[in-house]
């Protein structure tokens, strides 16, 4: 078996708190699949803390 070969589309975007974020992305190749978020949610109950360096 040799390199396999697979494209991905991004189909549509959601507005995001003024950040556009793919919302259906397509695969297509050997084994073909369509993602749909079904939501996003952008840095929701991640705490500050989460990020600091120790």
């Amino acid at each position: 078996m040799g390199p396999v070969i697979s494209t991905t589309d991004i189909l549509e975007y959601k507005d995001v708190n003024g950040l556009k974020c793919p919302s259906v992305i397509s695969i297509s190749g050997p084994i073909s699949m369509k993602l749909t978020a079904e939501s996003i949610n952008v840095n929701k109950g991640v705490a500050d803390s989460e990020f600091a360096i120790q």
